[in-house]
């Protein structure tokens, strides 16, 4: 598509200057005037004169992106990234998979000869890697059908670095369940399955990290080193003498220090900081070695990367330095990096062209410019597009999507027919007058920010809570039976069958076995955090009286949110006019691309403002996941309806920032955005008020002050609600008011359970944004004693890529202290500051706006902070005496950062030799596990779930949620809500069944518990026979082919679903060989359905009415009639017919039961 604009370029007088000077040997030349995308265009066009490969070497990840993105788009092949690792010189973190994976498919690609321009950073170019030979004997190439021996290759990949687990969840991982061998090797988007039959390799396929089911076929698979060091037995072996030897001089914690190291590495196991010692273990190159041919080397804004080198120098030495005082023996710099005589001598030698921002002296000059901003500007843009193409000049607009190039088309109409929209993400526009180009980016136009390296859409578990998670001590509810203790899990006995039961512990050391079989009458306990509820006591009435008591809270809450929703439904409201072009113009200007939930959500509170019905939504997502933008694009859309506006926050600081987002976001139009907090003057607010009342200002951000009695609106149309659990009574019965005539959203980051959310569905009106945005990264977290190099480390590590960093002090009485403590701990060139809620208004309004502009790099803090804010360029937290935070309160701090598409740290700081709490202990390892998108769902927000039910129930209820857990509680409500509405209530009844063959999963075919409790679960709802094929399937593709004790679980399962569905309430397989089956009341075969059977049961068949209306199907003449030696289960093969589940009496009685069955069912299809 460029091959006409890079032949012009090609003519060009300096394009000719610069392919002479970088076409002779050792060349250099200097470039100036290109602005944003051109200098990719011309690197493209260079790339195709030289013939020779390109090393593109940029001075930051971000701008290393942009050329990388740019290079493709202008049709240049073999465009392969190499990321720099993120962390600091001899850090003691490990480098991020993802990044460590696409470095190793570059070192591929160079040997593979497949690379047309390698795009690093600086520190990425400085840093040694594998040498070429070792590196392609490292990698494990594995192909469906070839043998291979499944011990051999788990034993090849821990020497490699892959860690075995139990359950493949991230890259790096590997595990082994039987002939299943699952592989997610470090340079893979998705994880592999192997089936081994023996030594062969029967199929291999991906499969999906959340489901761990299999998604498609594969062929082949790469294992690649998933770290920068190989732990060569011979070269461990010597470092490790070399670490042992030099620590017999020292003491204390440094020889320590080396002993562990050593120890750790003969071992091969893996340890933080490992991958320093590489260059001591084996030989290391720098990266130009795996170039097959002396690469042409393009610096990219070549003045900023000459300053960042001196910088990067010194912080290694520096590094290096204090690694050394802390006990490691790491090899020197310049056996890691490439040494500054070393790194001259290679610029020397190869071609070279450096792009420069500014005028360079003797540079060659290009004529290209910025193409202008047009945000909110869509005239100028208009304008300018109608101008060049006067001029003749093409313009192109490049769109990320269809849905954006659509959007694009229809805001430029009247010059839509001019204009090309290629799709693409470009970095930025560019004019080039002397090619008659015009280029124009969404950064220009909609200001939307470029996605990341090492990230595919994000996906969030939040959702994915369930609640069959149990661990030994966990607290549950037994319907019948109440809470109790979860104590594990044991295989016994039950009524002549071998079946695995929960133990659970009761009041009075009581201990009560549930067969998995009965998983679904046990729920997991939800309290609020710190609640430790009383155990019950078997047999007792107590329990009775607590569930009856929160049924009818249940029935009372249900009754009420009918009676709401009847009477919403009658009332009038103002119904909306569709969008108009500005409310498009408007939402394209999003910086950031929307997530499906976030979309969906928007929709749904357009279509309740469009309706004639007053709007009571309640909008629910995780922090950060975009509940402002939803809200802020209604407003405008009142805003454009003549209506006004008012978002009521709880906090002075969180309105402060609404107020600035919504002013920013609604800049260029004519809606007229105020505040009214304690951040504004008297006078100020006296104004606000009347313009309000007068109708001059359209949106009003305020804290409960808009909430006071002189507060009148000329025309309200909608009021926003953030986090309206934190306002008081006397402001709720105010929004109760309000909501009978206006449309009100309500937002809440506290979640909204799941459970709770389908009980309610179609009474209460909201909506959930579970899925995080794009590129959005999980928040690293740590627990660290207070400790002034791990301080300075952690500041350091986020100041230096160019973010800022939040330090809590939750004490204003100490907070200057801490200041001043920090002041002295860092280097100068950090500049610091401070804010608490106990200063003056202007003061901490001037702050906060300071640190928001990037004027301070560390905001010391107390727990202002907490609500809601949104600093996308702060990725680091650190937590100081974490030990006295509650959970939530520690996850809604953590939420402050990771924000952005860069990996965020979150610190813990516990006091250094000071013994903490068993509850702070519990609570901290809790947030550090929990550390992956949406963990606000799983356990370690199970408190704010309670939060959250009484949100949306109201807050009196939350008393009986305690009491009985969340879980038992919503399936109550949902029980009352169908009740009340005429619906079916489907009833929770125990089918009794005794068949004496062991019905399982074997501790050896599911090794973990946790997984085992999972698929019990799921078990247990199995309601038909496709269900349980398909738990068949999956347990096949999971685990191999299941052993008969799994066999016959899933088989009586289903037989026990369709016995439900037949009206069978009792099912007993005697050892004497006997059928046993019992109905429910009323649900007795009729006259000639009772012929039918006693017909296909000729002469063995006897019936019974001693416990309501049962049958008895006796062994057929000539049948052994007992039960002989142990079950004699199977597992079937591929397209194997089902084996027996037992002794041959047992598989006679069994299909003579499937037998009775169907006759029952086609008797129902009959009639059906």
């Amino acid at each position: 598509m460029w091959d006409d604009v890079k032949r012009a370029l090609a003519a060009l007088p300096q394009y000719k200057a610069v392919l002479a000077a970088a076409g002779r040997e050792a060349g250099s030349v200097r470039v100036a005037g290109l602005y944003g995308s051109a200098r990719a265009l011309f690197l493209a066009r260079l790339a195709e004169d030289l013939r020779a490969p390109l090393l593109v070497v940029a001075p930051d990840p971000v701008r290393a992106r942009d050329v990388e993105d740019d290079l493709r788009i202008f049709g240049m092949d073999g465009v392969v990234a190499y990321p720099e690792d993120e962390i600091l010189p001899y850090d003691y973190h490990d480098p991020d998979r993802n990044l460590t994976g696409m470095q190793m498919l570059a070192l591929d690609a160079l040997g593979a000869g497949r690379v047309q321009a390698l795009v690093c950073t600086l520190r990425g170019a400085l840093k040694k890697v594998y040498s070429p030979t070792l590196f392609r004997s490292l990698v494990v190439e594995i192909r469906a059908g070839e043998e291979r021996d499944p011990t051999d290759l788990a034993e090849i990949l821990v020497r490699l670095g892959y860690e075995r687990h139990e359950t493949v969840e991230a890259k790096g991982m590997f595990a082994v369940r039987g002939g299943i061998f699952d592989l997610f090797a470090v340079a893979e988007d998705e994880p592999v399955r192997m089936e081994f039959d023996g030594d062969t390799i029967v199929s291999m396929r991906a499969f999906d990290i959340e489901t761990q089911r299999s998604t498609g076929a594969r062929e082949a698979l790469r294992a690649h080193p998933p770290s920068h060091i190989y732990l060569d037995p011979d070269g461990v072996a010597r470092l490790a003498a070399r670490l042992r030897g030099s620590g017999g001089t020292l003491a204390g914690e440094e020889r320590e220090t080396r002993l562990v190291a050593a120890e750790r590495l003969e071992k091969g196991i893996s340890f933080f900081g490992m991958e320093h010692y590489a260059a001591a273990v084996h030989e290391v190159v720098p990266l130009f070695d795996h170039f097959a041919a002396p690469p042409v080397v393009a610096l990219v804004d070549a003045e900023d990367i000459e300053t960042s080198l001196g910088e990067f120098r010194g912080e290694i030495v520096e590094r290096y330095e204090r690694s050394g005082e802390e006990g490691n023996l790491y090899p020197a710099p310049a056996e890691v990096y490439v040494g500054e005589e070393a790194l001259a001598e290679r610029l020397a030698a190869a071609r070279r062209v450096s792009i420069h921002a500014l005028e360079w002296e003797g540079a060659v000059r290009f004529g290209t410019s910025s193409p202008g901003d047009y945000r909110r500007n869509l005239a100028g843009l208009v304008s300018d597009v109608e101008k060049e193409v006067r001029k003749g000049s093409s313009v192109y607009f490049f769109c990320a999507n269809r849905p954006q190039r659509d959007r694009a088309e229809e805001l430029l109409e009247d010059v839509a027919m001019e204009i090309d929209f290629p799709l693409g993400e470009l970095s930025s526009g560019f004019r080039w007058p002397e090619l008659g180009v015009f280029f124009l980016s969404e950064a220009e136009v909609f200001g939307r920010y470029h996605r990341p390296y090492h990230t595919k859409p994000a996906r969030s578990r939040s959702l994915a809570y369930d609640p069959s998670h149990f661990h030994a001590g966990d607290f549950i509810v037994h319907v019948n039976h109440g809470i109790g203790r979860y104590m594990g899990m044991r295989v016994i006995d039950v009524e002549g069958g071998r079946t695995e039961c929960l133990d659970l512990r009761y009041g009075g050391d009581d201990h009560l076995f549930i067969p998995v079989a009965q998983l679904r009458m046990v729920e997991k306990y939800t309290g609020g955090e710190g609640d430790e509820p009383e155990l019950a006591r078997l047999g007792s009435a107590a329990w009775t009286r607590t569930r009856e008591r929160a049924r009818k809270s249940a029935e009372k809450i249900a009754r009420d949110l009918l009676e709401v929703y009847a009477a919403r439904q009658l009332a009038k409201g103002f119904a909306y006019p569709p969008d108009r072009a500005w409310q498009k113009e408007m939402e394209a200007s999003f910086p950031y691309e929307e997530t499906e939930h976030q979309l969906r959500a928007t929709a749904e509170v357009k279509n309740d403002m469009e309706s004639q019905r007053p709007m009571d939504r309640l909008l629910c997502g995780d922090v950060g996941f975009g509940k402002t933008e939803v809200a802020v694009r209604a407003a405008f859309k009142a805003a454009l309806s003549g209506k006004q506006v008012a978002i009521l926050v709880p906090t002075t600081i969180l309105a402060m920032q609404h107020y600035a987002t919504v002013s920013e976001r609604l800049q260029g139009y004519p809606v007229t955005v105020a505040m009214l907090s304690r951040f504004v003057t008297p006078a100020h607010q006296k104004k606000v008020v009347a313009d309000a009342a007068g109708g001059r200002v359209d949106v009003v951000v305020g804290t409960h002050r808009l909430l006071s009695g002189d507060i009148l609106f000329r025309d309200l149309g909608l009021v926003v609600v953030d986090e309206e659990h934190r306002f008081g009574v006397r402001h709720k019965d105010r929004f109760r008011a309000i909501k009978k005539s206006v449309d009100v959203l309500s937002m809440t980051a506290t979640p909204i359970p799941r459970t709770l959310s389908m009980a309610l569905s179609g009474i209460r009106d909201f909506s959930v944004i579970d899925t995080p945005p794009r590129n959005r990264l999980p928040i690293h977290t740590e627990i660290l004693p207070f400790d002034d190099d791990r301080i300075r480390d952690a500041v350091m590590r986020e100041v230096d890529r160019g973010g800022q960093v939040f330090f809590v002090h939750n004490r204003v009485q100490s907070i200057a202290v801490m200041e001043g403590y920090l002041r002295r701990l860092l280097p100068e060139r950090v500049r610091i500051s401070s804010a608490h809620g106990q200063m003056h208004e202007r003061e901490l309004e001037r702050r906060m706006i300071d640190f928001l502009e990037r004027r301070f790099d560390v905001l010391v803090c107390t727990m202002i902070i907490e609500a809601g804010l949104d600093f996308p360029n702060v990725n680091t937290i650190v937590i100081n005496r974490a030990d006295r935070f509650g959970l939530a309160q520690i996850y809604q701090l953590r939420g402050r950062v990771g924000r952005s598409d860069r990996k965020a740290y979150a610190y813990l700081l516990v006091p250094k030799g000071k013994t903490l709490t068993p509850q702070a202990v519990k609570r901290l390892q809790a947030i550090s596990e929990f550390d992956y998108l949406g963990a606000g769902y799983r356990i370690a927000m199970r408190d704010l779930e309670i939060r959250g039910a009484g949100n949306l129930l109201g807050v009196e209820q939350s008393g009986h949620v305690a009491a009985v857990g969340l879980d038992l509680y919503t399936r109550m409500l949902r029980e009352e809500v169908a009740r009340l509405r005429g619906e079916p209530v489907p009833e929770e009844r125990e089918i009794r069944m005794s068949v004496p063959v062991p019905a399982y999963l074997p501790s050896e075919y599911v090794l973990d518990s946790e997984e085992r409790m999972d698929i019990y679960r799921r078990v247990s709802r199995i309601g038909s026979a496709a269900e349980a094929e398909e738990m068949r399937n999956e347990l096949r593709d999971r685990f191999g082919p299941p052993p008969a004790p799994a066999v016959n679980m899933l088989r009586l399962v289903e037989i026990k679903a369709r016995a439900a569905a037949a009206g069978i309430e009792r099912i007993e397989i005697a050892r004497a060989g006997t059928l046993n089956a019992g109905f429910a009341a009323a649900r007795a075969p009729d006259r000639g359905k009772i012929a039918e059977i006693v017909e296909l049961f000729a002469g063995r068949l006897a019936f019974s009415t001693k416990e309501g209306f049962g049958m008895t199907v006796r062994p057929a003449k000539g049948e052994s009639g007992g039960v002989s030696g142990e079950p004699a289960g199977r597992s079937p093969d591929r397209g194997a017919t089902r084996e027996p589940a037992g002794g041959s009496a047992i598989e006679s009685r069994l299909a003579d039961l499937e037998n009775l069955l169907k006759s029952l069912e086609s008797s129902a299809k009959l009639n059906s």
